[in-house]
């Protein structure tokens, strides 16, 4: 997929030299770490396997990882948070049972058709994705990381806000250099 749009902007005669040189250098971070990038961009983490090649590949680059923001939430909220969310079948607008109800329950205040759970937001469905995304997969990469000092906790469970302000922290200590 990357190598078709380098080889698109090039054939076009775009000049977007950088842009180009970012997606083969994209293209060859995937094939070296051996993922898929149109699956990794919908995947929460990286496999041990690949952090630990990562952690090579910047390493012979004289690079490395500064922090690796974990944003965490409860399995509690995470089940009020996604199994509350409702879409209408017309126009897919979204809803929440609790944060941002719809004016009549059950009922899209913009196009009035039916509000309905997709299948993915059941509580069932919600709990074997945490199991399998979090406590499976992500948890042992979060561990080696934070084992190296880079993990930075988010509470997640917060408001917007107070989670904004946590990343703009997190990021503002970054650009310090601290």
């Amino acid at each position: 997929m990357l190598r078709q749009q380098g080889a698109r902007l090039a054939a076009t005669g775009d000049r977007r030299e950088s842009q180009v040189r970012a997606l083969l250098t994209e293209q060859a971070l995937a094939a070296e770490l051996e993922l898929d990038l149109q699956d990794a961009r919908h995947a929460a983490a990286l496999t041990p396997a690949q952090a630990h090649a990562l952690d090579s590949m910047l390493a012979e680059l004289g690079r490395d990882i500064s922090s690796v923001p974990v944003f965490e939430l409860g399995l509690a909220q995470l089940l009020e948070r996604v199994g509350g969310r409702r879409v209408c079948r017309e126009a897919e607008h979204v809803y929440h049972l609790i944060s941002a109800p719809p004016k009549t329950r059950g009922i899209c205040d913009i196009d009035g058709s039916e509000l309905y759970q997709r299948d993915d937001d059941t509580e069932p469905v919600i709990r074997a994705r945490y199991q399998k995304q979090w406590v499976e997969a992500a948890r042992p990469v979060v561990d080696h990381y934070d084992a190296a000092g880079l993990v930075v906790r988010i509470d997640a469970g917060g408001t917007r806000e107070q989670v904004s302000a946590e990343i703009d922290a997190l990021l503002a200590r970054l650009g310090d250099g601290s």
